[in-house]
């Protein structure tokens, strides 16, 4: 049910003639931007304005007749089937708990067109239906003297957002009768959205969380409005819960590697804990659910986050997922809490069968993210698709590849097949809204793409071959767009045995926007299944487990990049954001809202199967590097006293520190640049804190620390100085030098050491130490010592470039 209120409004009509053919009108003096745009905000309710400056009318053809296809920028997806293709778009509104929300049009400002013909929506094809568009009439809107829609400005039910209370507010600028061939144009609104009762909170802080408020600030009009939290935690066990659990068979090995991933994140400072298929209560699909919603609905610390790890199954190391609508399987609707159709927690999936596969999904992670490529030529993205004329395939990858070139500064490699048409001298589409497409992405838009697609050429021969010598020689991601089938690609034609020739060192995330290719469900393994669990391959994948549909495809493709690259969309919410990262998970759900907002509130059901369809193979918060990656400046105390309540790291801006023991958070903080002093339980000597901090595109930080017992000397190392006077004297360390070293050494107990002498060693083949000893005295308690070239090595003359070499110090 929508409610609809509006106030008296005072119309000033132009009545203008118009024949058929393309056409540009612009509105100089608008109220505000194009779109929404708040202009206030408090806990009694918004008010805002939906200004158009800029709207096209372009000649369609439908059935022998010419028509008029009204184009808005910003607004993807066309009408409902059958309906006048008239634009319109979504927004959220936070409401306070327990208010109801209530729309009044305060003023509005129309322009009235006479003489249109607006041609009607066509259907959204399947991505195998090859067929040229179908356009109909729906003859219960076109045989009316009315105006369609009846309520252009419409708020729909309440819903919550992962604990947050919300009303999207529905704006359709037009309004047209197909009887009289008046077309109103709302060129500027305003509108208020009062809230009505409630306690003047928004949102159940017990769901917010630093991974999903990126996804709130994104699609809430007035984030602001919700309280700003700390989100410094303790961590969690089986009594309070998790921010992360992994669902796993009852088999020791498929629980081994659960650990060995529980670990990594709960080190990381995300809660995370292993739940057996046993302890949810079986493989059965009402049963799993039943367990995720009492988790999210009882829990201390509600999880965010589910891992199933393991293949679809009824039996054996099989986990079952549910099956949407009698046509695909669909992890998503497990994360669907409140049964609104749209995620509360992020699924994600490992699809293993074995130890083998567990081993090569797992390491590939923990290895990418403890130690990330550091060429150049990685951070370079692939792009892949099929050419059709009639879709958006070649405009949705060309967008992204466009991006990362004109924005980034990358260099994308392109690989493309036509499936058909002829790109060096067709447009890039004919499908209805391109014009709205290209307005966006063109050469009058963003710029990530030319005005004709001969400009860009490359368009043919792309094949499996130079997919596989792309991957091999390294690449962060590849984008593709065309056909699929449970084995591959269509266009350049790629499929499970084309696998077979990779050998990259360094894994690859996949997006593989087409149908069938994640049937994770099919009896055979799907081409998902075998990208993901080769030793080499894919990092991890976001693909569909059924046939898809084209153009909402395209719309959700956007709305992931534009989550893990603000900038990519910078109309569409922040452009500068908090330290999200590039967490596909994460994108998958918030492309599903961006989607669900684009041309709300027409093609529902389209919408809802795409968010059915894709999944993400892959741990729920595994982040991807975009940029060779850099060292943070991060400082603290080498050892940690017994007894003490907190410890103290300073690290950069928007970096999320951890500090755990045995796997086991003991607190988190986010840093602003300044000293963070975190709580912590106390610990005994012998004991190690570990420390880690994480931060988008800079390297993972892990320093243990010992827990040193107050009432004793503990000598630690401080600094090294070089001195190479008998090589080239550059104050650095070459092949064939001989290096004389000076040590500082510090005494972090609260008791003087006395006597001090330390030895020096190394593993490392590079160096050979000639003076390995060197007496440092008395080192009061707080104090330094320093002694001054008294350890001696020389260097290897064949010693690698940038060559890293550590050595070993041991105080007596």
């Amino acid at each position: 049910m929508f409610n609809y209120y509006k106030s008296t409004l005072s119309l000033f009509l132009s009545f203008i003639a118009l024949a058929i053919f393309a056409q540009t009108f612009t509105f100089n003096d608008s109220w505000s931007d194009t779109g929404f745009n708040l202009t206030q905000e408090s806990s009694t309710g918004v008010e805002l304005i939906y200004s158009i400056q800029e709207f096209n009318m372009d000649a369609v053809s439908v059935k022998g007749a010419e028509m008029n296809a009204i184009h808005l920028p910003g607004n993807l997806i066309p009408n409902n089937e059958g309906a006048p293709d008239l634009a319109g778009g979504g927004q959220y509104i936070a409401i306070p708990q327990g208010a109801s929300a209530k729309l009044n049009i305060l003023s509005v400002r129309t322009e009235t067109y006479e003489n249109v013909e607006v041609a009607p929506a066509a259907r959204i094809p399947l991505d195998t239906d090859n067929s040229p568009l179908y356009y109909n009439k729906d003859e219960s809107i076109y045989s009316v003297n009315a105006f369609y829609p009846a309520e252009p400005f419409i708020l729909s039910e309440q819903t919550t957002i992962r604990g947050v209370d919300a009303v999207m507010l529905g704006i359709t600028p037009f309004q047209y009768n197909p009887v009289t061939k008046q077309l109103i144009v709302y060129r500027d609104i305003e509108v208020e959205v009062s809230f009505d009762g409630g306690n003047g909170q928004f949102g159940d802080d017990r769901y917010r969380s630093r991974w999903f408020d990126p996804i709130l600030k994104d699609n809430l009009l007035n984030f602001n409005s919700l309280p700003k939290l700390d989100y410094s935690t303790k961590g969690g066990n089986k009594t309070d819960g998790f921010e992360y659990v992994i669902i796993a068979p009852d088999d020791p090995t498929f629980l081994a590697w659960a650990d060995t991933l529980m670990t990594f994140r709960n080190m990381q400072g995300i809660s995370t804990g292993i739940y057996t298929i046993t302890e949810v209560g079986g493989n059965n699909i009402n049963t799993i659910e039943d367990f995720i919603n009492d988790a999210y609905n009882t829990w201390t610390i509600p999880p965010l986050a589910f891992l199933i790890l393991a293949d679809y199954g009824a039996s054996g190391n099989g986990i079952l997922s549910p099956i949407w609508d009698y046509y695909c399987a669909s992890d998503h609707i497990y994360g669907d809490v409140n049964n609104n159709g749209m995620a509360d927690v992020i699924m994600a999936r490992m699809t293993a069968e074995n130890g083998t596969h567990l081993e090569n999904m797992i390491t590939k992670i923990t290895n990418y993210e403890l130690s990330p490529p550091t060429y150049e030529s990685y951070y370079n993205p692939i792009t892949a698709l099929g050419w059709q004329t009639e879709r958006w395939f070649q405009i949705c990858s060309e967008a992204v590849g466009g991006y990362f070139k004109n924005v980034r500064g990358k260099t994308p490699i392109r690989i493309n097949e036509v499936y058909g048409g002829n790109p060096n001298t067709d447009p890039w589409s004919t499908a209805t809204n391109t014009s709205t497409i290209l307005n966006l992405f063109g050469p009058n838009g963003l710029g990530y793409i030319p005005a004709t697609p001969a400009e860009l050429g490359n368009w043919a021969g792309g094949n499996a071959s130079m997919i596989n010598a792309a991957i091999n020689d390294g690449a962060f991601i590849i984008q593709h767009r065309d056909h699929g089938s449970n084995t591959g690609w269509g266009e350049p034609s790629y499929n499970t045995s084309s696998l077979n020739g990779l050998s990259n060192e360094d894994p690859i995330f996949v997006f593989s926007i087409n149908c069938l290719t994640g049937k994770y469900n099919w009896s055979n393994e799907c081409f998902t299944e075998k990208f993901h669990r080769m030793e080499q391959g894919a990092l991890g994948l976001i693909a569909a487990s059924e046939v898809s549909y084209s153009f909402v495809n395209d719309t959700y493709v956007w709305g992931l990049y534009d989550y893990m690259f603000p900038d990519f969309l910078p109309d569409h919410g922040p452009t500068i954001t908090e330290e999200r990262g590039m967490l596909p998970a994460f994108a998958n759900v918030a492309a599903k809202y961006f989607l669900q907002a684009s041309s709300w509130p027409y093609n529902v059901g389209n919408k809802e199967v795409t968010y059915n369809l894709f999944h993400h193979h892959g741990c729920a918060f595994q982040t991807l590097y975009s940029e060779v990656p850099m060292h943070m400046m991060i400082a603290h105390d080498n050892v940690l006293l017994t007894g003490a309540g907190t410890f103290t790291v300073t690290a950069d801006s928007g970096a999320f520190i951890a500090l755990s023991h045995d796997g086991q958070i003991l607190g988190t903080a986010e840093s602003d640049g300044t000293p963070q002093v975190i709580p912590i339980a106390v610990l005994l000597p012998g004991d190690v804190l570990d420390v880690v901090v994480t931060k988008p595109n800079y390297f993972r930080y892990h320093a243990p620390v010992d827990v040193i017992p107050a009432n004793m000397p503990y000598v630690v190392y401080n600094q090294y100085e070089i001195n190479d006077a008998s090589g080239n004297n550059d104050g650095i360390v070459d092949y064939g030098e001989s290096i004389l070293l000076s040590l500082t050494l510090e005494n972090v107990g609260l008791i003087d050491a006395f006597g001090v002498s330390a030895d020096l060693g190394t593993s490392s083949s590079a160096v050979s130490i000639t003076d390995n000893t060197a007496v440092f005295g008395d080192i009061p308690s707080l104090a330094t010592s320093v002694v001054t070239d008294e350890y001696a090595f020389d260097v290897a003359n064949d010693i690698g470039d940038g060559e890293l070499i550590t050595f070993e110090i041991e105080a007596t």
